[in-house]
Formats: structure tokens, sequence, C-alpha cells
């Protein structure tokens, strides 16, 4: 998830990392020769190399999963989808933000659902736990109390359910121009509880 957040331009873009992880997987193949004991990737891992190893990943989960006909497999479509099930399934807070139209809300209803334990579609998604699904709302108007009342119910619920996945889940997060209120109290339940979550925004 580290390289997804890369920018494509930049001074440290995904390629040049990518670049770095396959002189590094070449380096360690070439020290494995010299010291077998050396620890080391699999060989073939530097064939490969990184970039085509994470588009596979993106197009493994991506082909897994049910989808709405006609759904268009883009790059960002794939990436927020790996990325959703990989923060959900870790409990790390997720924010993506990007403009109207980038596929956010499309990508959480698919992994949503997926993401239905022995019920899902796929084989992959029914050795996952399902997920629960706490709505909240995060605008100009919110109060901070409303939005712990959102992780209250999340946290109580999986406190006595430890199958399931409770996740936070606010769509279109917005702010007033004179309160950050409402998003400091978003990250401040997310420091203090250990649950999933995932904020979209413009």
């Amino acid at each position: 998830c580290y390289y997804l957040r890369l920018p494509n331009e930049g001074d440290y873009t995904r390629s040049r990392f990518a670049a770095e992880v396959d002189r590094l997987l070449v380096e360690s193949r070439e020290a494995t020769d010299v010291m077998p004991c050396q620890p080391h990737y699999p060989q073939d891992l530097a064939d490969v190399g990184f970039e085509q190893l994470v588009s596979s990943c993106l197009e493994g989960l991506f082909n897994e999963t049910r989808k709405p006909d006609g759904t268009i497999p883009t790059s960002v479509l794939m990436e927020n989808i790996f990325t959703i099930v990989a923060c959900v399934m870790a409990q790390v807070p997720l924010l993506i933000v990007g403009p109207a139209g980038c596929s956010k809300t499309l990508s959480f209803t698919i992994v949503a659902d997926n993401m239905r334990g022995t019920d899902s579609f796929s084989a992959l998604f029914q050795g996952l736990p399902p997920m629960r699904m706490i709505s909240g709302f995060c605008s100009e108007w919110s109060s901070s109390a409303e939005i712990r009342t959102v992780f209250e119910n999340a946290s109580n619920g999986q406190l006595h359910n430890q199958n399931v996945i409770y996740t936070v889940f606010i769509d279109d997060a917005q702010l007033a121009p004179d309160s950050e209120a409402p998003l400091n109290a978003i990250f401040s339940e997310f420091e203090r509880r250990n649950i999933a979550g995932v904020v979209f925004s413009n």
C-alpha cells in the first residue's frame, strides 16, 4: 500500500521506488550465488520486476471479485479495491482523496459486496472474514459527538463479534472552511480505537 501512495510525477515516484526495489532484488540474488546462507527473495522475483508483480496482484484480486456488469478494469479502480481489502483486513484506517468520478464509492461497494465470508462469490473471499459496514457522515454540519457515536457503534460491534470486521465508512467527507473539528474528530477516534475505517474525500 505504501507503493500505491506514491505519485507518478515528482521527485520520488512509483517508477523510482520500483527501480530501487528491482536493484535490491538483483543484488540479493547475486549475493545468494556467492553466499548461499544470505537471506534473499525468491530468485524469479527479480526477473518479474516489482511493477509487474504489483500489477499482477491488482489484476488477480480484481478478477476474483464479483462486479456490476460493464465494470471497466481501470488502474484506479483496481488500486482502490486492493487497498481497501488490505487495509480493512489489517484494520488500518484508509483515506482516499480524489475528484468525483474516480471510482471511490464504486470500489467500496464492490468490496462490501464481496467480503461476505463464507457467503462470498469467490473462494478467495470465502477465506476472509466478512465486513460489516457502519456508515457515518462528515460535513460542515457534523458534530464531534455524532462522529464519536459512529465509532462507538463500530467498536462495540467488534468487541462482541470477533468473527466480523466492523468497518467505519465515511463517504464524501466535507469540511466547513472555518472549522476542522469534524475531521479532527475522525483522526482522534482512529488513534484511540483499533477499528477498520475507510474515508473518501474530494
